[in-house]
């Protein structure tokens, strides 16, 4: 059996009781600041594909979410600091401030944030469609891979507050990753709070854009998108994953045919 990889930077995992910087690490994949936040302790996790409907792989509470995809190093490091600084950033979302009033460092530091989260989530579905791995080693501060993901936010509001939520989209099916068993595109949609933090991991090629006309979830990072102002079209009250759905869908990532041309 071949040795797993740290999913973000590679190198070639220990075992864990050897302590070492390379060692397999099995931290939360929530910090404890996100654990407070979400008063039931619970993170409920669909899947869906484009053209089929959804399917709820399961509810974990948020402490049992563990990942063992990635070294110490990368844990006790980048990644701790990431989550220390994100902490402050999404209790200013959570008390109503609005996300416009962000700085381009803040906003990428929360792109970051979901990126690394939605990646590590990943590898925690019973299906296992996993973000791609030239993917989430962009997501590396030092990475030379320039950054595979692009973020989106939308935020909701409602009489019950949607603590937990998950969903993983895939899309570009007919856009394989040759050589692997790799998903092509995928979107995951993480709620929090009723703030809706969208990863969107689009094919490897160049020329695609979105269009987001009929969507209402804008672009927050690298560059800034306004959503649409289209209505949802989904009859209130309604499930929550079919509100996820909803936001996720209507992010339309379009090709440029003459840019991907032999």
């Amino acid at each position: 059996m071949s040795q797993k990889i740290c999913i973000f930077c590679s190198v070639g995992l220990d075992a864990s009781q050897l302590n070492l910087p390379a060692s397999q690490s099995k931290e939360h994949v929530f910090a404890r600041w996100i654990r407070d936040a979400v008063t039931n302790n619970r993170m409920t996790m669909y899947e869906g594909a484009e053209g089929q409907p959804l399917t709820q792989l399961r509810q974990a509470p948020l402490s049992n979410l563990v990942n063992s995809r990635v070294c110490k190093e990368c844990n006790n490091g980048w990644m701790e600091e990431l989550e220390s600084r994100t902490d402050p950033l999404a209790q200013r979302l959570f008390s109503g401030e609005d996300i416009s009033n962000f700085s381009p460092a803040e906003l990428e530091c929360l792109s970051r944030w979901t990126a690394k989260t939605a990646a590590v989530l990943s590898f925690t579905t019973p299906q296992q469609k996993h973000v791609s791995g030239r993917a989430c080693r962009s997501i590396h501060p030092s990475s030379s891979i320039a950054p595979q993901f692009r973020f989106f936010h939308s935020s909701f509001s409602s009489q019950i507050i949607i603590e937990g939520a998950y969903l993983q989209l895939t899309y570009a099916a007919e856009l394989p990753i040759l050589g692997t068993g790799e998903t092509s595109g995928t979107r995951i949609l993480l709620v929090l709070n009723n703030h809706c933090f969208i990863a969107d991991f689009p094919p490897i090629l160049e020329g695609y854009r979105y269009d987001l006309r009929n969507s209402t979830a804008s672009q927050r990072w690298p560059v800034i998108v306004a959503a649409g102002t289209t209505d949802l079209g989904i009859n209130l009250p309604a499930p929550v994953n079919d509100v996820l759905l909803a936001v996720g869908h209507s992010i339309k990532v379009m090709l440029d045919s003459r840019a991907i041309r032999a």
